[in-house]
């Protein structure tokens, strides 16, 4: 954008003082432009463009009280909000989608990514993780999906029994535990354990029911 020359009317304008010194360039500097001019950007040349336009998001129930953008490794942006206490995200849509509801509505969250999963916390809830991957032991689910950081403990025990023959199992007094495991690679303490059952012959087996799951 070129500028244009104006001629001041000398005799109003003889003494006027200013601190700007004469500019010579042809181009309308960055800083010369008003304080509510709206979607333009300027080069080093002077050119003007008009900024790029973004996407314009769709309504949600109440006002956003938190947000976070996750940079993953393959690239994928997600938008996380938090509003009256659910968690929603978009990919980049205008469209947001609910994952996780009931959180805290009097605190407000602290988010970080890290190992390509989102971790946040309030300081009310548990601490929270943030999940794409969509496999873990070869089992699927819908991602994105929220649970609670750090390896969960199973909270309930299994039950032992014995029963005639089939797979025999090791004579003498037997107890058990279950484990979860998360991400693959981390395992949980164990839970409760089971009653006590004792083989006493060859060829008995040990069945178990009542197993809790839980983790990936």
């Amino acid at each position: 954008m070129k500028k244009v020359k104006l001629l001041v009317p000398t005799s109003e304008w003889d003494n006027l003082v200013t601190k700007y010194p004469p500019d010579d360039s042809r181009f309308v500097s960055q800083n010369a432009f008003t304080a509510n001019t709206k979607n333009i950007e300027t080069d080093t040349d002077g050119t003007i463009r008009k900024i790029k336009g973004g996407t314009q998001f769709a309504t949600i129930p109440t006002v956003a009280k938190d947000q976070y953008e996750a940079v993953f490794s393959d690239g994928a942006r997600h938008l996380l909000i938090v509003e009256d206490g659910n968690l929603r995200y978009t990919s980049g849509t205008s469209a947001f989608t609910l994952v996780t509801s009931g959180y805290s509505t009097a605190g407000n969250f602290e988010f970080a990514t890290t190992q390509d999963r989102v971790y946040f916390g309030n300081g009310i809830n548990p601490t929270q993780v943030y999940d794409r991957t969509t496999s873990y032991g070869g089992v699927g689910y819908s991602a994105p999906q929220t649970k609670v950081a750090g390896a969960q403990v199973p909270g309930s025990a299994l039950t032992a029994a014995l029963s005639g023959s089939g797979n025999p199992t090791a004579v003498g007094p037997h107890t058990y535990k279950v484990t979860f495991l998360y991400y693959d690679s981390e395992e949980s303490n164990g839970g409760p354990t089971s009653n006590l059952v004792t083989v006493t012959g060859a060829g008995e087996q040990v069945d178990l029911t009542s197993i809790p799951t839980g983790g990936y």
